[in-house]
């Protein structure tokens, strides 16, 4: 396995983009595509973070472990959700990620809790398992038994198929999963952040799903991208300004929706990360791979508009030029 162990060695790495981004022009020039350009079978706007309010006019869900905030956002804004149950049935105290010895039980209890808000009235159309968990070291078997678990219970509560989604992420870890994806898994995702055109490794995010993602989709799984959409104003290096981090996003957002007219299995885009974040250890992130990630897209305006304008047109509101 060379390739996947070096797939793993370079992750985060991005390599020398960030110098190649400011020959590309100003921050003001368009995007190439419009709300006609976006594939017909696009139907689908997520972000990582939950705030209704800001989401709801431009996002097709909205994602929480929090199921109150869920039934209050789609409350106060029609703003549908996904349940992220990962916490429900996962101990993530002990450094490798396992089930809960009464997992079984505890998805139960958080299926009985959903239930009610699982129909075209009600603030869910279904549930996101988690990310990155067997990066984490969670076995793959045991990720298995969730997703079927879950799928035998909206299956015998007869649950309609508009809100049966079960939607899972992995990182570049995909690429040494011996078996399928998990077949009753309705979407799934892989992120990897590539530098612009030429990826890290010579490979961008499409050859990575070309390679590892689509040669073992099941035949009723979809696929989502989960473009980069955050800023940094800590790191240090050369090349690694706030700019550079927004037009980086910018250019690779635009490769991703290119992409999204290469199968008629991608669906949608699920962006990482709406809100801002802490940092705990500023040189450790200037070292790590991606680099400094601490401002999320709703506070960096060009490319916040964008995304705005791309689930707009995603959502049918628009039918003017995006740029």
């Amino acid at each position: 396995m060379p390739q996947f162990g070096r797939l793993l060695r370079e992750v985060g790495l991005v390599l020398l983009n960030f110098f190649l981004i400011a020959a590309h022009g100003s921050s003001n020039d368009p995007l190439p595509f419009n709300a006609s350009t976006i594939p017909q079978q696009v139907n689908m706007m997520l972000f990582y973070d939950y705030n209704a309010s800001l989401q709801a006019n431009w996002t097709t869900h909205g994602v929480s472990r929090e199921l109150s905030d869920l039934i209050a956002g789609f409350a106060s804004t029609g703003l549908p959700g996904l349940y992220r149950i990962d916490t429900k049935v996962l101990d993530f105290s002990h450094g490798r990620v396992k089930l809960f010895p009464d997992w079984h039980e505890l998805l139960h209890d958080a299926f009985a809790e959903a239930l009610p808000h699982l129909n075209e009235q009600g603030c869910l159309r279904g549930f996101f398992v988690g990310d990155e968990l067997t990066a984490q070291g969670l076995p793959f078997d045991d990720l298995v038994k969730i997703v079927d678990a879950l799928n035998a219970l909206l299956v015998s509560a007869n649950v309609a198929a508009t809100c049966r989604i079960i939607y899972y992420n992995e990182s570049i870890v995909v690429a040494g999963w011996t078996s399928d994806i998990p077949h009753n898994l309705t979407h799934f995702s892989m992120d990897y952040y590539h530098g612009t055109a030429t990826g890290r490794i010579g490979q961008t995010v499409w050859d990575l799903y070309k390679s590892y993602v689509l040669p073992k989709l099941g035949p009723n799984t979809k696929m989502l991208f989960v473009p980069q959409a955050f800023g940094s104003k800590v790191d240090t290096r050369v090349d690694h300004t706030f700019e550079a981090y927004v037009q980086w996003s910018m250019r690779n957002l635009t490769e991703f929706i290119q992409w999204s007219s290469l199968d008629d299995r991608i669906v949608g885009f699920n962006p990482w990360h709406l809100l801002n974040r802490p940092v705990a250890n500023v040189s450790a992130c200037c070292s790590a791979g991606f680099g400094c990630c601490e401002i999320g897209a709703s506070n960096m305006p060009q490319l916040f508009e964008t995304l705005v304008q791309l689930g707009q047109a995603i959502k049918g509101r628009l039918t003017t030029t995006i740029s």
